[in-house]
């Protein structure tokens, strides 16, 4: 599951209920807003966080059901906000890309090492392209679809 909150905190209750009820295994959340040295934890998952330090919304969170073996492997907070999460369950590893980043900021998509395989990239890029339903493309679109291109990178 992928989403953008707009704030985590307010809607906890309801989103517990919905990742145990469509038993959810990973949920990337993007503008958390969750403060740090506060508390946020959801029964039954690893919660692999991110906040951001110089103003109070952005943040990035990914929720791995406990039975999943994973670990970040990245972090980037400078900007463009993202973490790399690698799950691994049974004999499938996965690296997983959950990223936000704020319209006023570098997409900052050279610091990301994409892996040749078995990637899953997920977020909030605040850009538009004909190719995720906007009428028009935008330069960040345009930045965003050369990194997918060179990556090849298959949009779903």
């Amino acid at each position: 599951m992928h989403w953008n909150a707009e704030g985590v905190m307010n809607k906890k209750t309801e989103l517990e209920h919905i990742w145990h009820e469509r038993s959810i295994n990973v949920c990337c959340i993007q503008e958390t807003h969750l403060q740090m040295g506060k508390t946020f934890k959801v029964r039954g998952y690893q919660c692999f966080r991110q906040d951001r330090a110089d103003r109070r919304k952005g943040g990035v969170l990914t929720l791995v059901r406990n039975n999943i073996q994973a670990c970040e492997t990245a972090v980037h907070m400078e900007g463009a906000e993202y973490q790399m999460i690698r799950a691994k369950l049974n004999d499938t590893e996965l690296q997983i890309l959950n990223f936000y980043c704020p319209n006023d900021h570098p997409l900052s998509l050279d610091t990301i090492e994409v892996p040749d395989s078995s990637f899953l990239a997920v977020g909030d890029f605040n850009s538009h392209s004909q190719s995720w339903g906007y009428s028009q493309m935008d330069r960040r679109g345009e930045e965003v679809e050369d990194w997918q291109d060179e990556h090849h990178l298959i949009l779903i």
